[in-house]
C-alpha cells in the first residue's frame, strides 16, 4: 500500500514525434517560400507567411491539457498509445486525442455503513466498517504514463469491483483463524495495518497502475451475536436465556439457538445457569445470520453483507 505523492506528471514526448513536427514545419515553410518567390514575391516576405500558415494549423499539431488531468492518444498510422499530461504539447497531426483521466479521482466506498458487513471468526463473527479509495498512482514520474494507460485500459467501475473483492479477501483471510475477543482486543487501527501490511495489495496496484488505501473505521461483534450476549447476561437462568433468544430470533430453530448461546458466552450468564442439557454434543460453532449449524466457512453472501 502507497501513499499518493504530489500530481506533478509532465509529458515526455517521444523525440520521432519532435523530429517529424521539424520536418513538417520545414517542407511547408520552404513550399511557401518556392511558390511566393515564383510569383515575384521577397523571400522574407515568403518566409513569414510561411509561418503564417503554420500558426494558423496549431491546433493541428498541439493539444491543451486541463491541470490535475491526462489525455490518451492515439497514433492513427502506428496504432500506439501515449500520455500527455496538463500544459501545451505538441502532437502529430496524425494523433488523435482518446479517454481523458481525471488524477485526481478516486474509486471509493464505504462498506458496513448503511448494511453490516460482517466476517467469520474462529469462534464467531465481528462486525466491521471500512473504506477504501483507489486512484490513479502519478506520483512518480518515470511511471506516470505507463500507470495512466493501465488506468485507463480498464473502466472504473471493473477497477472498483476487483478492488472490492481483494480488499474483504484480505480481511476475511486475516480474522478467519483469530478469537473473536483477539480482534476486539487488537483494535481497528492494530488489525488495519496487520491485514493489509507488506506488498498484499502490490499487484493489483501495478495491473492497475493504482494506488490502493484501505481505512477500517470500525470492528465489533457481530451486531446480532452482542444482542443475544446482552439479553443472556441479563438473565438469571438458562431456560429464561433461550426463550428470550427464540422470542429475539424467530427464524432461527433450536439447534441454531443453542449454538448462538454458546458463541454468545453463556459464561456471562449470572450463576443460577448450570443446565446445559443438550450442549454437551456441541463442538463447532459457525456463523451466524441464517447459516448457523453449517461449516463455518465464508462471509455472509458475496459481498460480505
Amino acid at each position: 500500500m502507497h501513499t499518493p505523492g504530489i500530481i506533478r506528471p509532465r509529458t515526455v514526448t517521444p523525440n520521432e514525434v519532435g523530429s517529424m513536427l521539424t520536418l513538417l514545419g520545414a517542407g511547408i515553410i520552404a513550399i511557401v517560400v518556392v511558390i511566393f518567390i515564383m510569383l515575384g514575391w521577397n523571400f522574407f516576405t515568403a518566409i513569414g507567411v510561411g509561418i503564417a500558415i503554420i500558426g494558423s494549423l496549431l491546433e493541428t499539431y498541439t493539444i491543451s491539457v486541463p491541470g490535475y488531468w491526462a489525455v490518451i492518444v492515439l497514433n492513427e498510422l502506428s496504432h500506439e498509445q501515449r500520455v500527455i499530461f496538463q500544459g501545451l504539447n505538441i502532437k502529430l497531426p496524425w494523433e488523435t486525442p482518446g479517454r481523458k483521466i481525471d488524477l485526481r479521482s478516486d474509486l471509493s466506498e464505504v462498506l458496513g455503513k448503511d448494511k453490516p458487513e460482517t466476517y467469520p471468526t474462529k469462534d464467531g463473527r465481528v462486525f466491521v466498517k471500512y473504506v477504501y479509495l483507489i486512484s490513479p498512482n502519478v506520483s512518480d514520474q518515470k511511471t506516470a504514463a505507463e500507470n495512466v494507460l493501465k488506468w485507463g485500459s480498464a473502466e472504473p467501475d471493473a477497477i472498483k469491483k476487483k478492488g472490492r473483492a481483494l480488499f474483504s479477501r484480505t480481511l476475511s483471510d486475516f480474522l478467519k483463524d483469530m478469537d473473536t475477543e483477539a480482534v476486539i482486543a487488537m483494535g481497528k487501527s492494530r488489525v488495519n495495518e496487520e491485514a493489509f501490511k507488506g506488498d498484499v495489495l502490490t499487484p493489483y496496484e501495478k495491473d492497475h497502475g493504482a494506488n490502493a488505501e484501505i481505512v477500517l473505521e470500525d470492528i465489533d461483534r457481530d451486531p446480532a451475536i452482542q444482542k443475544a450476549r446482552d439479553m443472556i447476561a441479563a438473565s438469571e437462568s438458562y431456560g429464561e436465556a433461550m426463550k428470550k433468544l427464540k422470542a429475539a430470533f424467530p427464524d432461527l430453530d433450536d439447534k441454531e439457538i443453542k449454538e448462538l448461546f454458546m458463541v454468545a458466552e453463556f459464561k456471562n450468564v449470572k450463576k443460577n445457569i448450570n443446565e446445559f442439557k443438550g450442549l454437551e454434543n456441541v463442538t463447532h460453532f459457525g456463523s451466524f445470520g441464517g447459516m448457523m449449524g453449517g461449516d463455518g466457512g465464508g462471509h455472509s453472501g458475496g459481498d460480505h453483507k
